[in-house]
């Protein structure tokens, strides 16, 4: 055992390596210090206390708190901060005022929470959320939203620096000259015995309920009697303790004047955190709800955040890479081969170099053992067993001489059953029972020649990787499955079988897994683990860790299986997980205490996979900013944009103190979005063109493991439309053109009107011609001849033939004449409202039977003027109506009704006769067009014409006119009357009825 040199950083107990350093200054956006305090509140937010304002922290920006843009500042310093149970932050200024924020605002208690006229000196908050403030002679208790006195000194000017509470309720005071104060349900008690300075910057409340007390001459640790010196570590008893935190893993940090000390719960003290900081000047110190420790100074602010790997850096005259095999034997020793050559294991704080059979100067390309010896496959050296001794080794070589099938030995695997099996370069497997080799090749069923991978299942069967693909080895029988089988193409790097029987094959395209010997490639499997696999491993919590070329992931065995690998269930580590390097990073294992090894290029790294399970506080994301249109809009509470802003951009951020990097967002758009957006890094949402309507921009965070928060960030707002878009004016645009559409039909309708009077009025006067024409000539000439022919017929003897033949001349003659007479009444048809039912009554003279029929004509409404036009037509469609009832339907009975409703003029014609056939309904008689003329005559005028008949049912006949086509208004009404009362008064029509009767 030879070569023995130290390893950096290897005992996690003497160093601050497992923490991540990170420090913000002027140049990272913070104010220029110093630092007097810190404080968390309830939403995640940290809160710093500088000499130039309160300054808030997400975790990646600062915003900053004064005089300058907060009025409630009197001075810009801030000495002391503190958290009460009702979430509110106060604020301990260098003057009077004490300040309070609660719900975003910054207050002064009111004058009823009367406080000293002086500044307070200290502040702490009480396990049981009430807040104490310390002044010159009192402790002050502010709880249920009032101030109290919770404990008195009759001493003036009594300065307390420092407080802090025990378990048992008792109050510390350090004080500033003055020793230390315990405050109990008995009194008040100055305690200086055994103090070393009276002077007490700080005091901590240990694990174990011890009270450490930091003055400028030491700590000590109070014994229930008196301070001592016994119990604290060497390397603080002459320390300036300025200040004190303890963490919650029971480490205690201590700022002096050089820098910070932390002291493990063991008591060893770190060894450079002194070298670690920007600035030694240490003025506050404060653990946050992730465990981050925040160190305040002059220069700004730094945070130790504990990584989940502890890397190692080894140090040697010269630099050695560690890309070579890792092993962890059941000593626990790490057995480290670097591609440079040699073999080392680690034990405690030191790096051994293992020598024997010229391990030394050979290259080890693969590592394994059990029980008490260690096998070790050498480049050029063949196969080399290790057995423990206690703390010496015995070591013996095999070669091509002892049955190897080669000397080059690629990988060795041991399985449970003891039997050792190792791959060659290029000349297949050797297989070692303890006493002698058995070759397989090729020939024997093996798919390579060159083996890069052996792994054995849990019911024994070996498995066997190599450039052209897998061998399974089971029974006695071979099997080889290639790309043809499902097994992604290239070379197979690494294999892992886990508990549960699945084989995971680690390539250079990607992962995929055997079970139930069917090949299956994840299908959901995310971007980063389709490149090159060069190791894998799992944990006992269903974990699989995977390290490809540039990445180290773990991924949830089970969401593989399931094919759906969620944002969650996959997360990838780098350097701000304590990784030294991520190139170069081949090989990985487990060791018995359920840790994963990793070597890398810079060293190796270790990490406990159960740590993965101490979660970070929830992430909570809010947005920043708003702008639309390329302007920033106020969006604290609903705002509205115009509708021509075409781009309305949300900034967000994710509250994370420990890893803000690692925080994911997920957005939606109410009235916009059918669903939430895939989990996004990027702090920005882009909408353009929306439409107008009221929307809700719903905001959630992740925390640095996936765990998503519930609380929603919350932006309302309101797209306004344009003014052609609003409904006022969209029902401004409907109601006029529905009042166009209405006027352009009363215009078109009033046109249709005036033509149709003038058509009327043209039909009327050639009416009225025709009429004077018949009774002017016609008429009167019959009328002239039948009296000559009576004057003949008298002046013949009773019995001549001649006068005979005249007889029947006159009969016929006045028949003709009685035919002119109706046919001219119809021409003269008067219009007046009360005219049309006694038109109706008169057409039942004219159609008078024998039979006894009853025939009644009815009104309904109050009667008005027709128009001439609408009134023959109204007539003759009435008239035809009734010839047809009295000459085919043989009724009993006839009614025509007449209603003059508010909307239209009804007619109606029924009888209870015989009615109507449907093949006389659809085309009428042959010969005959009553009904058809009925209907074409409705037509012409715009009116509706309905008959309902049924056999031996009767028949209805309904003339439907709307007002507007069958009244004129009152004036034209008035005037078609004059002009008809005009014409029937011409000289011509002077022949009054009854003299027409009587000469007729």
């Amino acid at each position: 055992m030879n070569g023995l040199f130290h390893l950096q950083a290897l005992d996690p107990r003497t160093s601050l390596n497992q923490y991540l350093h990170t420090n913000w200054g002027t140049e990272q956006g913070f104010v220029w210090g110093p630092v007097y305090a810190f404080a968390q509140t309830d939403d995640g937010y940290l809160w710093i206390g500088t000499e130039k304002g309160l300054v808030r922290f997400d975790g990646s920006t600062f915003q900053v708190f004064n005089h300058e843009n907060s009025p409630s500042f009197t001075v810009n310093a801030v000495l002391g901060l503190a958290t009460d149970a009702e979430g509110s932050l106060w604020i301990r200024l260098r003057s009077p005022v004490l300040l309070r924020y609660r719900g975003g605002n910054f207050d002064v208690p009111s004058p009823n929470q009367v406080l000293p006229e002086e500044a307070s000196t200290a502040m702490l908050r009480t396990a049981r959320g009430d807040l104490l403030v310390a002044h010159s002679n009192r402790i002050l208790k502010y709880a249920n939203g009032g101030f109290s006195t919770a404990a008195a000194n009759d001493r003036e000017n009594l300065l307390v620096i420092s407080m802090a509470e025990s378990p048992d309720r008792t109050l510390w005071l350090g004080t500033r000259d003055s020793g230390v104060f315990s405050v109990t349900g008995n009194g008040i008690s100055n305690i200086t015995s055994g103090l070393p300075d009276r002077k007490v910057n700080s005091i901590v409340v240990t694990a174990n309920r011890q009270v450490w007390i930091g003055t400028d001459s030491g700590v000590v640790r109070w014994t229930g009697s008196q301070f001592t010196r016994a119990g604290i570590p060497r390397c603080l008893q002459k320390v300036q303790a300025l200040t004190m935190l303890q963490d919650r893993d029971s480490n205690v940090w201590i700022a002096d004047p050089d820098g910070l000390i932390r002291v493990t719960p063991d008591g060893v003290c770190s060894a450079n955190e002194r070298k670690s900081l920007t600035d030694d000047r240490v003025s506050a110190l404060f653990e946050d709800r992730d465990g981050n420790v925040w160190v305040g100074n002059a220069e700004g602010i730094e945070r130790f955040r504990e990584t989940l790997f502890t890397s190692y850096k080894r140090l040697h005259e010269q630099h050695l890479t560690n890309e070579g095999p890792i092993y962890v034997d059941a000593e626990s020793r790490i057995w480290l081969a670097p591609t440079e050559g040699g073999l080392y294991w680690l034990s405690g704080a030191q790096v051994h170099e293992m020598k024997v059979d010229s391990l030394g100067k050979d290259v080890i390309y693969s590592i394994t053992g059990g029980g008490h010896e260690l096998w070790v496959g050498r480049q050029r050296g063949g196969l080399t067993r290790l057995e423990f001794a206690g703390k010496s080794f015995r070591a013996k070589t095999f070669s091509e001489r002892s049955g190897m099938v080669q000397t080059s030995v690629s990988v060795v695997h041991r399985s449970r059953d003891g039997t050792v099996w190792v791959g060659s370069l290029n000349d297949g497997v050797s297989r070692f029972n303890g006493k002698n080799f058995i070759k397989y090749s090729k020939s024997s069923g093996l798919s390579s020649s060159f083996i890069k991978a052996i792994e054995e299942a849990p019911e024994g069967t070996l498995w066997f990787a190599g450039p052209n693909g897998l061998t399974m080895f089971s029974n006695d029988h071979w099997r080889n499955f290639t790309s043809g089988d499902g097994l992604p193409p290239g070379n197979i790097n690494c294999l892992y079988g886990d508990p549960a029987g699945i084989l995971w094959i680690g390539t250079g395209r990607g992962l995929a897994y055997i079970k139930d010997r069917v090949v299956s490639v994840p299908v959901a499997v995310a971007q980063t683990l389709t490149g090159r696999i060069t190791g894998i491993t799992g944990d006992r919590y269903g974990g699989l860790w995977i390290v490809t070329t540039n990445k180290v992931l773990r991924v949830k065995r089970d969401a593989l299986l399931r094919g759906r690998v969620g944002y969650s269930d996959i997360r990838e580590f780098g350097a701000n997980d304590g990784l030294l390097t991520l190139t170069g990073a081949k090989a990985v294992t487990s060791d018995g205490e359920g840790r994963i090894w990793f070597s890398t290029q810079e060293g190796v790294s270790v990490v406990d996979p159960a740590r993965l399970n101490k979660t970070f506080a929830s992430g909570a994301g809010r947005v920043v900013s708003v702008s639309a249109g390329g302007k920033t809009v106020a969006f604290h509470q609903a705002f509205k944009i115009p509708v021509d802003s075409q781009r309305v951009v949300f900034v967000f951020a994710g509250l994370s103190l420990s890893s803000p990097e690692r925080v994911r967002f997920r957005y939606r758009l109410d009235g916009f979005d059918n669903q939430w957006s895939d989990p996004t890094a990027s702090h920005e949402a882009v909408y353009t063109n929306l439409a107008p309507a009221a929307y809700r921009f719903r905001l959630i965070a992740s925390n640095a493991d996936g765990d998503w928060n519930s609380a929603e960030s919350v932006v309302d707002f309101t797209v306004e439309p344009a003014i052609w878009q609003t409904v006022w004016f969209r029902s401004l645009t409907f109601v006029t053109l529905a009042v166009l559409a209405i006027a352009a039909y009363r215009y078109r309708l009033r046109q249709l009107t005036r033509q149709l009077n003038l058509r009327f009025e043209d039909r009327l006067a050639e009416r009225v011609r025709i009429a004077q024409e018949l009774h002017d000539t016609l008429l009167q000439g019959v009328m002239s001849a039948s009296m000559l022919l009576h004057v003949a017929a008298d002046e013949l003897p009773p019995e001549s033939a001649s006068r005979m033949k005249l007889s029947r001349i006159l009969a016929l003659m006045s028949d003709v004449t009685n035919e002119g007479r109706r046919a001219l009444r119809g021409l003269r048809t008067n219009a007046e409202p009360s005219s049309l039912d006694k038109a109706f009554r008169r057409i039942q003279e004219e159609l008078y039977r024998e039979e006894n029929i009853e025939f009644r004509v009815t009104e309904e409404g109050r009667p008005r003027m027709l128009r001439p036009v609408i009134y023959d037509e109204v007539f003759r469609i009435g008239r035809e109506a009734l010839v047809n009832a009295y000459r085919h339907s043989g009724p009993r009975s006839i009614e025509v009704e007449m209603e003059y409703g508010a909307k239209s003029f009804l007619l109606f014609v029924r009888d209870d006769g015989c009615g109507i056939s449907p093949e006389v309904m659809r085309s009428g008689l042959d010969d005959h067009w009553g009904l058809i003329g009925m209907r074409e005559r409705a037509e012409k005028i715009g009116a509706q014409l309905s008959i309902w008949s049924r056999k031996s049912g009767g028949t209805e006949i309904r003339l439907c006119i709307p007002n507007q086509i069958a009244f004129e208004s009152h004036q034209s009404t008035n005037l078609w009357w004059r002009r008809t009362r005009a014409s029937s008064t011409r000289p011509i029509a002077k022949v009054s009825t009854q003299e027409e009767t009587k000469s007729l």
